[in-house]
């Protein structure tokens, strides 16, 4: 059963929203009113901070962080990979949690397809799919289709610029970096969700999100194209 949204607690992951800090962590890093849960320092003077809410693309650029999408770049440059909510040596884990395009997804991974052409595939326990986010950010008809996702299940995490509780349906008006974002959470909560009835995980394919197929399990094809 589908929770209503409600963006000012809902979308909190236990552990934090993780970020790549290249000047270190101290006064006047982050905004005001943003507790650090933790922090880890790794190589080349990058900083893993682990925040308490989603920073906006403004504040992203004010204060010179990088945005959740280009977290993968930069560990990347270290050799550094997500796995269960940290960030650890690819060395020390038998497959990093990135996503990634180039290989067959192994049957334990969220898959993400769109228009039958395969975007990548994730640990469903760190929802990310970089090429996704470049389709939102190029595509409007796919923008569409997620804001009109997550205008379905219950109070508008993006509402009018009059406020109130009329949801905003035109993707132009839009920050596409907040909608990634909270596309991603939502398909975190469906997926436990999903699990814990189990059931198996499948969301697109209807009237809503008709060009999109996420889901966990074999994929049908014989072969995946990327």
């Amino acid at each position: 059963m589908k929770r209503l949204i409600n963006a000012s607690d809902r979308y909190t992951p236990k552990g934090g929203y993780l970020y790549i800090f290249k000047h270190g962590i101290g006064p006047g890093t982050i905004p005001s009113g943003v507790s650090v849960v933790r922090t880890k320092d790794l190589p080349n003077y990058l900083t893993a901070v682990w925040l308490d809410r989603f920073l906006t693309a403004d504040e992203l650029k004010q204060y010179d962080i990088p945005s959740e999408t280009e977290i993968n770049r930069y560990l990347d440059r270290i050799g550094y990979c997500q796995k269960n909510g940290d960030v650890v040596p690819c060395d020390d884990v038998e497959a990093c949690d990135k996503v990634t395009a180039s290989t067959m997804p192994k049957d334990d991974q969220v898959k993400f397809f769109y228009k039958g052409e395969f975007l990548g595939s994730c640990d469903p326990k760190y929802m990310e799919c970089d090429k996704l986010y470049e389709l939102l950010k190029s595509d409007t008809r796919a923008a569409t289709q997620v804001l009109n996702y997550m205008n379905s299940l219950g109070d508008p995490v993006f509402p009018t610029e009059e406020g109130g509780y009329d949801a905003e349906t035109d993707v132009s008006k839009v920050d596409i970096d907040a909608l990634y974002h909270w596309f991603m959470r939502e398909l975190e909560y469906s997926y436990q969700d999903d699990m814990s009835m189990g059931f198996g995980f499948y969301v697109g394919g209807d009237y809503i999100l008709p060009d999109f197929e996420i889901f966990d399990g074999p994929v049908a094809e014989d072969n995946v194209i990327v």
